[in-house]
């Protein structure tokens, strides 16, 4: 049994340890380098207010958790993009609410909010900007997304033998085996592939392309640019008289099949002798 694609992954509880540790990390780098400069330039150094304006550090920890879940969501990249830049500018719009809340509660004098507001992207945009890019790619690369999947072949790599099962993770990341004969369909879900299974709706890191080369040709028919169906579970193939056609399957879903692939399909769906068509 040899297992074909396994990500590296980072679950969220160590990505809360690891956004705990970085934020305390650049917070104390924060201090020191105020420190530093009030030495370089003779100036007065208050450590009370240097560690009030470093909090913009903590809040790295819930735009990290934050950005973790947009990136784990099965929903179109360029709206996570979105998510992700709305993650961004919150971040600064709460920094000056936070100091200013702190600082009324704590200190003699209370900064106002579009001071720190104008101070916050004056010191902190690049570089907020530079670390919110890497831990972006980092989340990226690192979380295949929402119950993601490795597959796992039951033949020997260096054969051609299809696919049998595949091994997906569950909500509480609990490795599950499923048969790809229950498989209804595979569907494009960018930018991932919904595995549409009787118990649930899994996805996969995979394409549809590199998937096809994968699965039993005779069993698994690529319909659509968006969906490779299990011919097996088709019990209805109804013309639209236009070149394409619509299927049915067992568990009632209705799907395109598109007329690039209309032949091929009709030439398996007649050797399983599922229906006539």
């Amino acid at each position: 049994m040899t297992l074909l694609h396994k990500p590296f992954r980072l679950y969220p509880r160590e990505w809360r340890i690891l956004s705990l540790y970085g934020a305390l990390f650049l917070l104390l780098v924060n201090v020191v380098l105020d420190y530093g400069y009030a030495i370089f330039k003779s100036t007065g150094y208050y450590v009370a207010e240097s560690l009030l304006f470093s909090t913009f550090w903590l809040l790295y920890i819930p735009a990290t958790v934050l950005l973790q879940r947009i990136y784990r969501m099965p929903v179109d990249s360029k709206l996570k993009v979105v998510l992700g830049m709305l993650v961004f500018g919150t971040h600064f719009c709460v920094y000056p609410a936070l100091i200013y809340v702190l600082s009324r509660i704590f200190y003699y004098h209370t900064f106002a909010f579009w001071q720190t507001l104008a101070f916050g992207f004056t010191h902190y945009f690049i570089s907020a900007a530079l670390l919110y890019s890497f831990i972006t790619f980092v989340i990226y690369i690192t979380s295949p997304g929402y119950d993601s999947k490795s597959i796992e072949c039951d033949a020997d790599e260096n054969t051609n033998q299809p696919l049998t099962s595949m091994l997906v993770s569950d909500s509480q990341n609990k490795s599950i085996s499923i048969l790809l004969s229950d498989i209804y369909y595979f569907s494009a879900c960018t930018p991932y592939v919904g595995i549409h299974h009787p118990n649930k709706k899994y996805l996969n890191t995979n394409t549809l392309k590199s998937l096809s080369a994968l699965l039993d040709g005779n069993r698994f028919v690529r319909i659509h640019k968006s969906y490779i169906v299990n011919v097996d579970k088709v019990i209805m193939c109804q013309s639209r008289l236009n070149g394409d056609y619509d299927i049915t399957l067992t568990d009632g879903t209705i799907l395109r099949v598109s007329r690039v692939y209309a032949k091929n399909f009709k030439t398996r769906f007649r050797v399983g002798q599922r229906v006539t068509v």
